[in-house]
């Protein structure tokens, strides 16, 4: 037991994540409640729940073992030890000493229909006609739970937390790459300069705020302009550790597609020396960009270049800009890019 307390507590001072699962084993016993077997990661005080509640939020009852090793939950959830249609049961993490209960099942889970007295009808307005008759794709089990879960994320309020943080993948994020992001969104509104120290995780503060604006359906499309030399480097950071496919000019899927790609794909990243000249020029200012991300930022200090002028004509709701050096000769060159942030300073 020892053992076990301190792996847990070396796993809890690495900071659990909202979303993180613990599998849990059930077995029904004599007076037909259900006792799940907690695993050794939830038998620290510091870990132990307090708090279980369903998959719609609604708190279960339960009461822990005289060993402490184990939830006892009454009545009929004891169904759930025979359920052969459920692989896995976890306790998903939602805060301190606060988890939910996930019951991951195998084929199609159906529920007794609730009961209502005749006075509890439910009335619908006449707008609401065309979507409830509306014909529904039909989806497994699984598809609906993904989609009601990417709902429920995607109107979380605020930044106060970034739901995009379970779905990133291959690294390990710093404290300080995870507060930037928030703060680009909460005070800054996603318009600003990231001027971190090179090596310091620039394109992963970017890739954060952009996955958190995909997650949450505030963004659509995307532009990144970066050097020529880093183009590979960003599609393949993007890819593994935020699952983003950014498409380049010289893809094939995009130079295939002719005059449409421009509209097909939403995602593009181009070299600015190439997207400031003409053909790409004009199609890439004739669309509306939700955001704009310019790597090597610096390029654009002189409002005098090409380059400057063309990021200064995008249509962009959010826009970042990347550079370890927004100074090098004088306060004008930092104007200059503050001014991409909020024209018309």
């Amino acid at each position: 037991m020892g053992t076990a307390r301190a792996v847990a507590r070396r796993i809890w001072n690495v900071a659990w994540e909202p979303g993180d699962r613990f599998e849990v084993r059930a077995c029904a016993i004599a007076d037909g409640s259900t006792q799940l077997v907690l695993p050794a990661v939830l038998l620290d005080p510091a870990t132990l729940p307090e708090v279980v509640v369903d998959e719609v939020g609604t708190d279960i009852p339960f009461n822990l073992t005289t060993s402490g090793t184990s939830l006892t939950i009454p009545g009929p959830a004891s169904r759930w030890a025979a359920d052969t249609d459920i692989e896995v049961i976890w306790l998903e993490y939602v805060s301190p000493h606060r988890y939910r209960l996930v019951l991951e099942r195998s084929g199609p889970f159906t529920a007794d229909a609730p009961t209502a007295a005749p006075d509890d009808a439910i009335e619908f307005a006449s707008a609401d006609r065309e979507l409830l008759c509306r014909p529904m794709p039909r989806l497994t089990p699984v598809e609906f739970r993904l989609g009601l879960r990417a709902t429920q994320l995607a109107t979380h309020p605020g930044f106060d937390r970034l739901i995009c943080l379970p779905m990133v993948r291959e690294m390990d994020l710093l404290e300080h790459q995870t507060r930037t992001a928030r703060t680009v969104l909460r005070r800054f509104r996603g318009r600003a300069m990231l001027c971190d120290e090179v090596g310091l995780g620039k394109t992963v503060e970017a890739g954060l705020v952009l996955s958190e604006l995909l997650m949450r359906g505030l963004v659509r499309s995307a532009l990144v302009l970066t050097p020529p030399s880093l183009i590979a480097q960003w599609q393949g950071e993007m890819r593994r550790k935020f699952a983003i496919e950014l498409t380049s000019y010289d893809d094939p899927s995009f130079r295939n597609a002719g005059a449409p790609a421009w509209d097909v794909h939403d995602r593009l990243i181009f070299s600015i020396h190439t997207a400031k000249r003409e053909p790409h020029r004009a199609a890439l200012l004739a669309r509306r960009w939700d955001i704009v991300i310019v790597d090597e930022a610096h390029h654009l200090r002189s409002r005098t270049t090409a380059a400057w002028k063309f990021a200064s004509e995008l249509q962009r709701q959010f826009i970042l800009l990347l550079t370890a050096t927004p100074v090098q000769n004088n306060l004008e060159e930092l104007f200059n890019l503050v001014t991409l942030l909020e024209p018309g300073l």
